[in-house]
């Protein structure tokens, strides 16, 4: 009885000193209030942003990592970027090519490049689509998902045909009510026949990712008016399994020296030299790898 008498002196009291200092206690509960909502709030953003980029942005897998010529993470800077210039060498299609043939431990690897440029179907006009030159097994390394027709093939990037696999934005722009399939739009003046649409992904702070054409990488090296791409691209799904990275600490990794050495030390600088070739190399950035299991 009297811990029970206690207990509701305690009580009571309480709700005097409450009833007394209504300002003071109004504010107190609205500060646990914010607090608590605003820790929700910021948690299920990122929870979200997360889940968003994993599901719609990511096309790499949880393995992946691309290799570029040169990467700036943050603010540009001028002077960072002329020394990665000057220091990082330009890397090559010999250089794809000896990576599809020695690096043993891939199942797949394709190559990618892109610019951005104009693009017409009759009177209509879209400017700053991405013109993606890429290897017909880049639907499976990127996950590019289609919705109308097919992806490219082989057989058309090794014929460097003149054929098409567009976004979602340009499918809407030039035929909202039509099906685009056998269609031909112009690339900056050059007919391409369309042979696919790729399921709609959206946007990611405000910037569409679905604002592009891609056509066989053969038949972008062939038009003249495309530049030679100066970044090597690879994506290699597993790479932690097939031995490429080492843990860094916080749940990061590191390329070991192993997977270095794959990618830049074993490759065959100056090998277009060396075979006595005058012609410049052409260029590219190989868009994914997929390392075999055992």
């Amino acid at each position: 009885m009297q811990s029970n008498a206690s207990f509701w002196e305690a009580v009571l009291g309480a709700g005097a000193s409450l009833r007394s200092s209504k300002l003071r206690s109004f504010l107190t509960l609205l500060g646990i209030i914010l607090a608590t909502t605003t820790l929700i709030a910021v948690m299920s953003v990122i929870n979200g942003m997360n889940h968003y980029i994993a599901e719609n942005v990511s096309d790499m897998g949880a393995d992946g990592f691309r290799v570029h010529r040169m990467v700036m993470i943050g603010q540009f800077d001028p002077k960072k970027y002329l020394e990665m210039q000057r220091r990082n060498p330009e890397l090559s299609r010999e250089e794809f090519d000896f990576l599809k043939s020695h690096a043993t431990m891939l199942q797949d690897l394709g190559m990618e490049s892109d610019r951005q440029t104009k693009v017409h179907y009759g009177n209509q006009q879209v400017d700053g689509v991405d013109i993606n030159g890429v290897t017909s097994n880049m639907a499976t390394l990127a996950d590019v998902q289609v919705t109308l027709g097919r992806f490219l093939s082989e057989s058309e990037d090794q014929r460097r045909q003149q054929v098409a696999f567009i976004g979602a934005d340009i499918y809407t722009r030039f035929f909202p009510s039509a099906n685009p399939l056998g269609k031909t739009l112009l690339i900056e003046g050059r007919p391409f026949d369309i042979v696919g649409v790729a399921k709609a992904k959206g946007s990611v702070f405000g910037e569409s990712l679905d604002n592009f054409v891609m056509i066989p990488v053969e038949t972008y090296f062939k038009i003249a008016s495309f530049p030679l791409p100066q970044q090597l691209r690879m994506t290699l799904p597993n790479a932690k399994n097939a031995g490429y990275f080492d843990l860094a600490g916080d749940g990061e990794y590191k390329l070991n020296a192993v997977g270095h050495n794959l990618v830049a030390h074993s490759m065959p600088r100056g090998a277009s030299k060396a075979s006595g070739a005058t012609k410049r190399p052409k260029r590219g950035k190989a868009g994914g790898a997929r390392p075999k299991r055992s």
